[in-house]
């Protein structure tokens, strides 16, 4: 695994995998990092005065992933009430959910599997890391095992 590093957060990932990042931070979403086996695009774009950001890929090929940490916001979040099993990040609080009940989270990439994990950030009430690995077959059992890795390398810092 090589080391990745975003603000706030750094990660490991497979040697040899594409990365690319949002270049345009929103107020309340931000996706700092993707990450796949698969050649990425920059998922941003600037026609004029016109900005905006989408995936990194048009869909998932046999036997890809694609893994995204995402920065997010809202006063109103509480992660009490987000779906998903608890479970601790880096010493953290979480929620994930893996499965199909996770695949809207990879709506359009022809995924099969995906899990997509809620981390709080206390010291920030209303703000949450979120993990989203989209997955798709065969070998979903090696990719999950990989996805898992990549997720319990997260450390987490305040800047």
């Amino acid at each position: 695994m090589v080391p990745g590093r975003a603000p706030g957060l750094s990660y490991s990932y497979p040697p040899g995998w594409s990365t690319a990042s949002s270049s345009f931070p929103s107020s309340f979403t931000f996706m700092v990092a993707a990450i796949s086996n698969q050649r990425l695009r920059n998922p941003c774009f600037h026609h004029g005065n016109v900005y905006g950001c989408g995936q990194p890929l048009d869909s998932l090929q046999p036997a890809a992933m694609l893994v995204e940490w995402w920065e997010n916001g809202d006063p109103r979040w509480l992660l009490a009430d987000q779906p998903g099993s608890p479970i601790s990040v880096d010493g953290l609080p979480a929620k994930m959910e893996q499965g199909a009940s996770a695949l809207p989270a990879c709506s359009g990439l022809e995924a099969t599997s995906a899990i997509s994990v809620v981390v709080a950030r206390p010291q920030a009430p209303g703000n949450y890391v979120e993990f989203v690995a989209c997955m798709r077959g065969p070998h979903l059992s090696r990719q999950t095992s990989l996805a898992m890795a990549m997720l319990n390398s997260a450390r987490f810092s305040s800047g």
